[in-house]
């Protein structure tokens, strides 16, 4: 996997030469998009996308936001996928759902 260090040279390399000078910024946001993900806040979080839980280290498929009290429900399946239920863990936590992208950082 390519380093955030040589994603950013490579850009500034193609920035240097005048190629792509009006999407320097958009390719800029992909990579700290990729490298340094922001955690998603209540509205960005939506039903049926895959969010990594930071709190218990897991990816979850969102099923429903309780606008009401601000729970999020996620459904849980065992590995071979004949078991699906739903599950409420709780009110929204700030920085605690994030891209997918995040459990490729996690800590072991």
């Amino acid at each position: 996997m390519l380093t955030k260090e040589e994603c950013e040279e490579a850009l500034e390399n193609t920035v240097d030469t005048k190629i792509i000078i009006k999407d320097w910024k958009v390719l800029k946001k992909l990579i700290e998009e990729h490298f340094d993900p922001k955690p998603y806040t209540l509205k960005d979080l939506k039903e049926g996308m895959w969010v990594w839980d930071d709190k218990l280290k897991w990816l979850y498929h969102i099923f429903a936001i309780r606008e009401e009290d601000k729970s999020v429900e996620v459904i849980v399946s065992d590995r071979n996928a004949i078991f699906r239920k739903v599950v409420t863990l709780g009110k929204f936590e700030e920085n605690r759902f994030y891209p997918l992208v995040k459990a490729m950082y996690r800590e072991e």
